[in-house]
Protein backbone atom coordinates (compact mmCIF):
# COMPACT_ATOMS: atom_id res chain seq x y z
CA UNK A 1 0.00 0.00 0.00
CA UNK A 2 2.84 2.53 0.73
CA UNK A 3 4.60 1.85 -1.81
CA UNK A 4 1.72 2.49 -4.21
CA UNK A 5 1.29 5.97 -2.68
CA UNK A 6 4.52 6.72 -3.42
CA UNK A 7 3.75 5.92 -7.17
CA UNK A 8 0.64 8.04 -7.40
CA UNK A 9 3.08 10.86 -5.95
CA UNK A 10 5.60 10.11 -8.01
CA UNK A 11 3.36 10.24 -10.89
CA UNK A 12 1.85 13.39 -10.02
CA UNK A 13 5.00 15.26 -9.12
CA UNK A 14 6.23 14.68 -13.00
CA UNK A 15 2.79 15.93 -14.54
CA UNK A 16 3.23 18.90 -12.42
CA UNK A 17 6.79 19.20 -13.93
CA UNK A 18 5.62 18.71 -17.57
CA UNK A 19 2.83 21.81 -17.42
CA UNK A 20 5.20 24.36 -15.60
CA UNK A 21 7.81 23.75 -18.91
CA UNK A 22 5.06 23.92 -21.19
CA UNK A 23 3.46 27.09 -19.74
CA UNK A 24 7.27 28.43 -19.76
CA UNK A 25 7.94 27.83 -23.44
CA UNK A 26 4.47 29.59 -24.23
CA UNK A 27 5.52 32.72 -22.40
CA UNK A 28 8.78 32.90 -24.38
CA UNK A 29 7.30 31.86 -28.05
CA UNK A 30 4.84 34.34 -27.09
CA UNK A 31 7.11 36.94 -25.62
CA UNK A 32 9.38 36.30 -28.78
CA UNK A 33 6.52 36.63 -31.37
CA UNK A 34 6.02 40.11 -29.88
CA UNK A 35 9.77 41.05 -30.05
CA UNK A 36 9.93 39.76 -33.60
CA UNK A 37 6.69 41.71 -34.49
CA UNK A 38 7.88 45.75 -32.90
CA UNK A 39 11.41 45.06 -34.01
CA UNK A 40 10.20 44.34 -37.83
CA UNK A 41 7.64 47.49 -36.81
CA UNK A 42 10.49 50.02 -35.83
CA UNK A 43 12.80 48.41 -39.05
CA UNK A 44 9.85 49.24 -41.39
CA UNK A 45 9.47 52.30 -39.37
CA UNK A 46 13.36 53.69 -39.61
CA UNK A 47 14.37 51.58 -43.32
CA UNK A 48 10.58 52.01 -45.27
CA UNK A 49 11.38 48.30 -45.61
CA UNK A 50 8.16 46.56 -48.04
CA UNK A 51 9.01 43.25 -48.32
CA UNK A 52 6.62 41.74 -45.32
CA UNK A 53 2.76 41.38 -45.27
CA UNK A 54 2.38 43.40 -41.26
CA UNK A 55 4.68 46.28 -42.68
CA UNK A 56 1.46 47.64 -44.68
CA UNK A 57 -0.59 47.00 -41.98
CA UNK A 58 -0.65 50.79 -40.92
CA UNK A 59 1.17 53.04 -42.80
CA UNK A 60 0.71 52.17 -46.43
CA UNK A 61 -2.90 51.86 -47.53
CA UNK A 62 -3.61 55.24 -49.60
CA UNK A 63 -0.02 54.44 -51.28
CA UNK A 64 -1.32 51.02 -52.03
CA UNK A 65 -4.56 52.48 -53.50
CA UNK A 66 -2.30 55.04 -55.50
CA UNK A 67 -0.53 52.20 -56.82
CA UNK A 68 -3.59 50.18 -57.80
CA UNK A 69 -5.02 53.05 -59.94
CA UNK A 70 -2.08 53.57 -61.61
CA UNK A 71 -1.72 49.57 -62.14
CA UNK A 72 -5.08 48.24 -62.72
CA UNK A 73 -7.04 48.59 -65.21
CA UNK A 74 -10.09 50.58 -65.36
CA UNK A 75 -13.07 48.68 -65.09
CA UNK A 76 -15.69 47.76 -68.57
CA UNK A 77 -18.50 48.52 -66.90
CA UNK A 78 -17.85 51.61 -65.63
CA UNK A 79 -20.41 54.25 -67.70
CA UNK A 80 -19.25 57.05 -66.46
CA UNK A 81 -17.90 59.93 -69.59
CA UNK A 82 -14.64 60.32 -69.41
CA UNK A 83 -13.40 64.05 -70.24
CA UNK A 84 -12.70 62.88 -73.86
CA UNK A 85 -16.12 61.92 -74.36
CA UNK A 86 -17.91 64.82 -72.70
CA UNK A 87 -20.06 66.73 -75.83
CA UNK A 88 -20.39 70.34 -74.71
CA UNK A 89 -24.62 70.96 -74.90
CA UNK A 90 -25.14 74.84 -75.78
CA UNK A 91 -28.14 74.15 -77.54
CA UNK A 92 -30.91 76.54 -76.75
CA UNK A 93 -28.53 78.16 -74.20
CA UNK A 94 -27.12 81.62 -74.16
CA UNK A 95 -24.98 81.48 -70.71
CA UNK A 96 -24.05 79.16 -68.43
CA UNK A 97 -22.19 75.88 -68.52
CA UNK A 98 -21.89 73.64 -71.69
CA UNK A 99 -21.78 70.38 -69.29
CA UNK A 100 -18.31 69.99 -69.82
CA UNK A 101 -16.61 72.58 -68.20
CA UNK A 102 -17.19 74.68 -70.66
CA UNK A 103 -19.22 78.42 -71.04
CA UNK A 104 -22.25 78.89 -73.42
CA UNK A 105 -21.29 82.31 -73.63
CA UNK A 106 -21.48 85.78 -71.12
CA UNK A 107 -23.85 87.89 -70.87
CA UNK A 108 -23.24 92.02 -71.51
CA UNK A 109 -23.45 94.75 -69.12
CA UNK A 110 -26.49 95.26 -67.37
CA UNK A 111 -27.79 91.39 -68.10
CA UNK A 112 -27.51 88.65 -66.11
CA UNK A 113 -28.02 84.78 -66.92
CA UNK A 114 -30.60 82.74 -65.99
CA UNK A 115 -29.61 79.84 -63.84
CA UNK A 116 -32.92 77.64 -65.42
CA UNK A 117 -33.33 78.92 -68.87
CA UNK A 118 -29.78 79.35 -69.54
CA UNK A 119 -30.35 82.52 -71.18
CA UNK A 120 -30.01 86.58 -70.87
CA UNK A 121 -32.22 88.41 -68.80
CA UNK A 122 -32.01 92.49 -68.63
CA UNK A 123 -32.69 93.75 -65.19
CA UNK A 124 -34.44 96.79 -65.77
CA UNK A 125 -33.06 100.29 -64.20
CA UNK A 126 -34.89 103.48 -63.25
CA UNK A 127 -32.47 104.71 -60.65
CA UNK A 128 -31.23 108.28 -61.47
CA UNK A 129 -27.38 109.12 -61.11
CA UNK A 130 -28.52 110.50 -58.02
CA UNK A 131 -30.10 107.36 -56.57
CA UNK A 132 -33.82 108.60 -56.54
CA UNK A 133 -36.26 107.00 -58.87
CA UNK A 134 -36.76 108.08 -62.74
CA UNK A 135 -39.71 109.89 -64.03
CA UNK A 136 -39.00 109.41 -67.81
CA UNK A 137 -36.67 108.09 -69.89
CA UNK A 138 -34.74 104.73 -70.69
CA UNK A 139 -34.62 101.66 -68.24
CA UNK A 140 -31.63 99.81 -69.89
CA UNK A 141 -33.75 97.31 -71.34
CA UNK A 142 -35.66 98.59 -74.25
CA UNK A 143 -38.47 100.17 -72.08
CA UNK A 144 -39.40 103.41 -70.60
CA UNK A 145 -39.32 104.37 -66.85
CA UNK A 146 -42.63 106.73 -67.71
CA UNK A 147 -43.47 109.52 -69.94
CA UNK A 148 -43.94 113.58 -69.50
CA UNK A 149 -47.38 115.15 -70.08
CA UNK A 150 -47.69 117.87 -72.50
CA UNK A 151 -45.79 120.90 -72.29
CA UNK A 152 -42.86 118.77 -70.31
CA UNK A 153 -39.52 117.11 -71.66
CA UNK A 154 -37.54 114.31 -70.58
CA UNK A 155 -34.03 115.82 -68.70
CA UNK A 156 -31.92 113.08 -67.23
CA UNK A 157 -35.09 111.24 -65.67
CA UNK A 158 -36.80 114.11 -64.79
CA UNK A 159 -39.90 115.74 -66.36
CA UNK A 160 -38.97 119.60 -66.75
CA UNK A 161 -41.27 122.54 -68.66
CA UNK A 162 -40.52 122.73 -71.96
CA UNK A 163 -40.02 126.01 -73.80
CA UNK A 164 -41.98 124.99 -77.01
CA UNK A 165 -44.89 127.11 -76.77
CA UNK A 166 -46.93 127.10 -79.50
CA UNK A 167 -44.86 124.49 -81.05
CA UNK A 168 -46.25 120.69 -81.65
CA UNK A 169 -42.58 119.13 -83.36
CA UNK A 170 -39.47 120.06 -83.69
CA UNK A 171 -37.23 121.24 -80.86
CA UNK A 172 -37.00 124.34 -78.76
CA UNK A 173 -34.07 126.70 -78.41
CA UNK A 174 -32.34 124.08 -75.81
CA UNK A 175 -32.73 121.07 -78.50
CA UNK A 176 -35.62 119.72 -76.25
CA UNK A 177 -38.23 117.78 -78.50
CA UNK A 178 -41.94 119.58 -79.00
CA UNK A 179 -42.78 116.88 -80.41
CA UNK A 180 -42.98 114.47 -83.83
CA UNK A 181 -44.46 114.30 -86.83
CA UNK A 182 -45.95 110.76 -88.46
CA UNK A 183 -44.11 108.89 -91.01
CA UNK A 184 -44.41 110.58 -94.34
CA UNK A 185 -44.81 114.22 -92.68
CA UNK A 186 -42.46 116.79 -91.94
CA UNK A 187 -42.67 119.62 -89.49
CA UNK A 188 -43.17 122.90 -90.82
CA UNK A 189 -40.48 125.81 -90.98
CA UNK A 190 -42.46 127.60 -87.82
CA UNK A 191 -43.11 124.41 -85.93
CA UNK A 192 -46.70 124.51 -85.57
CA UNK A 193 -47.82 122.17 -87.95
CA UNK A 194 -47.08 118.86 -89.58
CA UNK A 195 -46.92 118.79 -93.90
CA UNK A 196 -47.97 115.67 -95.77
CA UNK A 197 -44.98 114.97 -98.11
CA UNK A 198 -46.26 113.70 -101.13
CA UNK A 199 -45.47 112.89 -104.55
CA UNK A 200 -49.25 114.07 -105.94
CA UNK A 201 -48.89 115.87 -108.68
CA UNK A 202 -44.96 115.41 -109.13
CA UNK A 203 -43.12 113.38 -111.33
CA UNK A 204 -39.69 114.03 -110.20
CA UNK A 205 -37.88 115.78 -107.77
CA UNK A 206 -38.00 114.86 -103.73
CA UNK A 207 -41.48 114.86 -102.03
CA UNK A 208 -40.26 116.69 -99.18
CA UNK A 209 -39.08 114.18 -96.65
CA UNK A 210 -36.63 112.80 -98.59
CA UNK A 211 -37.94 110.49 -100.99
CA UNK A 212 -37.51 111.15 -104.66
CA UNK A 213 -40.76 111.37 -107.28
CA UNK A 214 -40.56 109.32 -110.17
CA UNK A 215 -37.25 108.33 -110.46
CA UNK A 216 -35.91 111.47 -109.39
CA UNK A 217 -34.80 112.79 -112.05
CA UNK A 218 -35.50 113.12 -115.64
CA UNK A 219 -34.54 112.19 -119.30
CA UNK A 220 -31.12 113.77 -121.39
CA UNK A 221 -32.19 117.50 -121.81
CA UNK A 222 -34.33 117.68 -119.39
CA UNK A 223 -34.48 119.39 -116.19
CA UNK A 224 -36.75 119.07 -112.89
CA UNK A 225 -38.76 121.97 -112.19
CA UNK A 226 -39.99 123.56 -108.85
CA UNK A 227 -43.43 121.83 -109.89
CA UNK A 228 -42.06 118.49 -110.26
CA UNK A 229 -42.66 118.38 -114.08
CA UNK A 230 -39.81 117.54 -116.25
CA UNK A 231 -39.08 120.29 -118.68
CA UNK A 232 -36.33 121.23 -121.73
CA UNK A 233 -33.29 122.67 -120.17
CA UNK A 234 -33.29 126.01 -122.13
CA UNK A 235 -32.89 129.42 -121.50
CA UNK A 236 -34.63 130.64 -124.41
CA UNK A 237 -36.64 133.68 -123.74
CA UNK A 238 -34.86 134.26 -120.18
CA UNK A 239 -32.02 136.95 -119.12
CA UNK A 240 -31.16 135.84 -115.89
CA UNK A 241 -31.62 132.81 -113.18
CA UNK A 242 -30.85 129.31 -113.82
CA UNK A 243 -32.46 127.01 -115.89
CA UNK A 244 -34.09 123.56 -115.06
CA UNK A 245 -30.80 121.70 -115.47
CA UNK A 246 -28.66 124.15 -113.29
CA UNK A 247 -27.29 125.96 -115.99
CA UNK A 248 -27.45 130.36 -115.61
CA UNK A 249 -29.15 132.09 -118.06
CA UNK A 250 -28.46 135.89 -119.11
CA UNK A 251 -25.08 138.06 -119.63
CA UNK A 252 -22.53 136.44 -117.05
CA UNK A 253 -20.50 140.05 -117.12
CA UNK A 254 -23.72 141.04 -115.07
CA UNK A 255 -23.56 138.80 -112.12
CA UNK A 256 -23.43 135.07 -112.08
CA UNK A 257 -27.07 135.12 -112.51
CA UNK A 258 -27.41 137.57 -114.69
CA UNK A 259 -28.55 140.47 -112.48
CA UNK A 260 -25.59 142.04 -110.93
CA UNK A 261 -27.44 144.24 -108.16
CA UNK A 262 -30.77 143.91 -108.95
CA UNK A 263 -32.82 140.14 -108.34
CA UNK A 264 -34.58 138.24 -111.41
CA UNK A 265 -37.78 138.23 -111.77
CA UNK A 266 -39.81 135.12 -111.32
CA UNK A 267 -40.58 134.56 -115.01
CA UNK A 268 -36.79 134.99 -115.63
CA UNK A 269 -37.65 137.88 -118.15
CA UNK A 270 -35.83 141.15 -116.14
CA UNK A 271 -33.87 142.35 -113.49
CA UNK A 272 -36.03 143.72 -111.28
CA UNK A 273 -35.21 146.86 -108.49
CA UNK A 274 -35.69 145.66 -105.27
CA UNK A 275 -35.13 147.98 -101.87
CA UNK A 276 -33.82 145.52 -99.63
CA UNK A 277 -32.94 146.11 -95.96
CA UNK A 278 -28.92 145.72 -95.18
CA UNK A 279 -27.70 143.86 -93.18
CA UNK A 280 -24.42 143.16 -91.54
CA UNK A 281 -24.21 139.31 -89.98
CA UNK A 282 -22.14 138.83 -86.88
CA UNK A 283 -19.99 135.50 -86.62
CA UNK A 284 -21.87 132.24 -87.24
CA UNK A 285 -21.96 130.01 -84.12
CA UNK A 286 -22.80 125.97 -84.41
CA UNK A 287 -26.26 125.17 -82.70
CA UNK A 288 -26.92 122.56 -80.37
CA UNK A 289 -28.22 120.42 -83.53
CA UNK A 290 -25.08 120.40 -85.13
CA UNK A 291 -22.75 116.96 -85.08
CA UNK A 292 -19.58 118.08 -86.81
CA UNK A 293 -18.46 114.38 -86.44
CA UNK A 294 -21.58 112.93 -88.07
CA UNK A 295 -21.05 115.81 -91.40
CA UNK A 296 -23.79 117.80 -90.33
CA UNK A 297 -22.69 121.63 -89.73
CA UNK A 298 -25.86 123.91 -88.33
CA UNK A 299 -25.27 127.18 -87.92
CA UNK A 300 -27.06 130.42 -86.61
CA UNK A 301 -25.79 133.92 -86.90
CA UNK A 302 -27.23 137.20 -85.45
CA UNK A 303 -27.73 140.65 -87.82
CA UNK A 304 -27.86 143.92 -87.60
CA UNK A 305 -30.10 146.16 -87.38
CA UNK A 306 -32.78 143.66 -86.28
CA UNK A 307 -35.77 145.98 -85.18
CA UNK A 308 -37.70 142.35 -84.46
CA UNK A 309 -36.78 140.07 -81.70
CA UNK A 310 -33.78 139.00 -80.41
CA UNK A 311 -34.41 135.27 -81.89
CA UNK A 312 -33.75 136.32 -85.37
CA UNK A 313 -30.96 135.18 -87.27
CA UNK A 314 -29.98 133.80 -90.31
CA UNK A 315 -29.26 130.28 -90.54
CA UNK A 316 -26.72 128.25 -92.94
CA UNK A 317 -27.31 124.30 -92.86
CA UNK A 318 -24.70 121.98 -94.74
CA UNK A 319 -24.61 118.42 -94.23
CA UNK A 320 -22.00 117.58 -96.64
CA UNK A 321 -18.80 119.24 -95.33
CA UNK A 322 -15.92 119.48 -97.49
CA UNK A 323 -12.55 120.13 -96.81
CA UNK A 324 -11.83 120.74 -100.53
CA UNK A 325 -12.99 124.37 -101.69
CA UNK A 326 -16.51 125.29 -102.05
CA UNK A 327 -18.62 127.87 -103.89
CA UNK A 328 -22.07 128.05 -102.96
CA UNK A 329 -25.09 129.35 -104.68
CA UNK A 330 -27.49 130.56 -101.76
CA UNK A 331 -29.99 130.37 -104.37
CA UNK A 332 -29.45 127.22 -106.89
CA UNK A 333 -31.46 124.51 -104.22
CA UNK A 334 -35.35 124.07 -104.50
CA UNK A 335 -37.11 125.35 -101.46
CA UNK A 336 -38.51 121.97 -100.62
CA UNK A 337 -35.10 120.50 -100.49
CA UNK A 338 -34.71 122.55 -97.17
CA UNK A 339 -38.18 121.71 -95.87
CA UNK A 340 -36.21 119.59 -93.26
CA UNK A 341 -34.01 119.14 -90.60
CA UNK A 342 -30.58 118.46 -93.15
CA UNK A 343 -30.44 119.64 -96.27
CA UNK A 344 -31.64 117.45 -99.20
CA UNK A 345 -30.22 118.73 -102.44
CA UNK A 346 -27.16 117.81 -104.00
CA UNK A 347 -24.55 119.92 -102.32
CA UNK A 348 -26.09 119.46 -98.83
CA UNK A 349 -26.73 123.39 -98.45
CA UNK A 350 -29.29 125.31 -97.32
CA UNK A 351 -29.81 129.16 -96.33
CA UNK A 352 -32.72 131.09 -94.75
CA UNK A 353 -33.28 134.17 -92.75
CA UNK A 354 -36.04 133.77 -89.85
CA UNK A 355 -37.83 136.24 -87.84
CA UNK A 356 -39.81 135.36 -84.97
CA UNK A 357 -42.57 136.59 -82.93
CA UNK A 358 -42.86 134.89 -79.64
CA UNK A 359 -41.07 131.64 -79.79
CA UNK A 360 -42.53 131.22 -83.70
CA UNK A 361 -40.87 131.35 -86.77
CA UNK A 362 -43.47 133.72 -88.54
CA UNK A 363 -41.34 134.89 -91.52
CA UNK A 364 -39.38 133.39 -93.55
CA UNK A 365 -36.75 134.64 -95.97
CA UNK A 366 -35.08 132.63 -99.08
CA UNK A 367 -32.15 133.24 -101.02
CA UNK A 368 -32.87 134.77 -104.12
CA UNK A 369 -29.45 135.37 -105.18
CA UNK A 370 -26.08 135.46 -103.68
CA UNK A 371 -22.56 132.80 -103.08
CA UNK A 372 -20.89 132.14 -100.16
CA UNK A 373 -16.68 131.08 -101.07
CA UNK A 374 -15.44 128.06 -98.52
CA UNK A 375 -12.02 127.75 -98.90
CA UNK A 376 -11.97 124.47 -96.69
CA UNK A 377 -13.83 123.76 -93.39
CA UNK A 378 -12.10 122.66 -90.79
CA UNK A 379 -13.03 119.36 -89.07
CA UNK A 380 -14.38 121.24 -85.68
CA UNK A 381 -16.56 123.21 -88.09
CA UNK A 382 -14.65 126.51 -88.11
CA UNK A 383 -14.01 128.37 -91.77
CA UNK A 384 -14.09 131.74 -92.78
CA UNK A 385 -15.93 132.87 -96.35
CA UNK A 386 -15.92 135.37 -98.36
CA UNK A 387 -18.84 136.85 -100.31
CA UNK A 388 -18.01 136.92 -104.07
CA UNK A 389 -19.83 137.76 -107.20
CA UNK A 390 -22.90 139.46 -105.76
CA UNK A 391 -23.73 140.64 -102.02
CA UNK A 392 -26.57 137.98 -101.20
CA UNK A 393 -30.51 138.84 -101.46
CA UNK A 394 -33.45 136.91 -99.28
CA UNK A 395 -36.81 137.41 -100.34
CA UNK A 396 -39.96 136.56 -97.78
CA UNK A 397 -41.27 133.50 -98.91
CA UNK A 398 -44.61 131.16 -97.94
CA UNK A 399 -43.17 129.23 -95.29
CA UNK A 400 -44.96 126.09 -96.44
CA UNK A 401 -44.57 126.33 -100.17
CA UNK A 402 -41.69 128.61 -100.43
CA UNK A 403 -43.35 131.04 -103.46
CA UNK A 404 -42.41 134.47 -102.96
CA UNK A 405 -44.49 136.59 -101.11
CA UNK A 406 -46.12 139.73 -102.94
CA UNK A 407 -44.59 142.78 -101.91
CA UNK A 408 -42.44 141.05 -99.07
CA UNK A 409 -39.75 142.57 -97.50
CA UNK A 410 -36.13 141.12 -98.39
CA UNK A 411 -32.59 141.85 -97.02
CA UNK A 412 -29.47 142.38 -98.22
CA UNK A 413 -26.38 140.87 -96.92
CA UNK A 414 -23.59 143.75 -96.95
CA UNK A 415 -20.60 141.43 -95.30
CA UNK A 416 -17.77 141.06 -97.43
CA UNK A 417 -16.19 137.79 -95.26
CA UNK A 418 -18.02 135.74 -92.61
CA UNK A 419 -16.02 133.76 -89.86
CA UNK A 420 -17.85 130.65 -88.93
CA UNK A 421 -17.16 129.34 -84.79
CA UNK A 422 -16.06 125.83 -84.35
CA UNK A 423 -16.53 123.78 -81.60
Amino acid sequence: MKKFLTLILLIFSMFLFVSCVTDDDEEETNEAANTGSSDTAADSGKEGDTGTAADTGSETPSDTSDTSDSATPSDPTDTTPSDTDCQPNCAGKQCGSDGCGGSCGNCGEGKICDQETKTCKCTPNCKAEDGTEKECGEDGCGGKCGTCGAGFFCDNGKCAESKCGEKICGEDEFGNPCGGCDYKERCSIDQTMCIECSCEGRECGSDGCGGLCGNGGCGDGQGCNAEGKCVPCTCEGKVCGINECGSYCGNAESGKDGCRDQICSADQTQCLEVQCTAITLSDLVLTSAADPAHNFLDYAAEYSPNGGSSKNHFSLKISKPSSASLTIDLAHYPFNTCTREKPDNEYGVCAFIKEYTGEIVTKLYYAKRGFLHIPSINPNGSFIATVPFQQPVFVEVDMVTGVPVPDGKCYKITNGSINAKGK
